[in-house]
């Protein structure tokens, strides 16, 4: 009857040596997935990191930019503002040129009608 216990004994020790020898393989596997995890999570977050910066930095130069387009648009319409002044005051000119004209004619006219005259003093 001690015989057929050891033997028993022995049977559930080999059992519980063979599970305690699964139990520490999965607690290895389980490591190792754990470890990968938390590796993955690792560049994952610095990955994060990189792009929130970079999101950062492209919104801080879109800013830039738009104040910058503003600034030109301001520009421009200034530049246009002189261009159509600019312009209105070309267009007297002409018309003063037009006029100064008309009077040289005149007065040549009128200086070409004396001039007979004259002459005859």
């Amino acid at each position: 009857m001690i015989g057929r216990l050891e033997k028993e004994r022995g049977r559930e020790v080999d059992e519980q040596s063979r599970e305690l020898s699964e139990l520490v393989v999965r607690e290895s596997e389980s490591r190792r997935q754990l470890e990968s995890l938390v590796s993955e999570k690792a560049e994952r977050d610095i990955l994060v990191n990189t792009l929130q910066n970079r999101v950062a930095s492209l919104d801080k130069e879109i800013g830039k930019l738009r104040r910058q387009v503003h600034e030109l648009q301001q520009e421009s319409a200034t530049k246009e503002v002189t261009v159509t002044q600019l312009n209105k005051w070309r267009e007297q000119d002409k018309e003063d040129i037009k006029g100064l004209n008309i009077a040289l004619d005149s007065k040549q006219q009128e200086l070409e009608l004396v001039r007979p005259f004259s002459s005859n003093l």
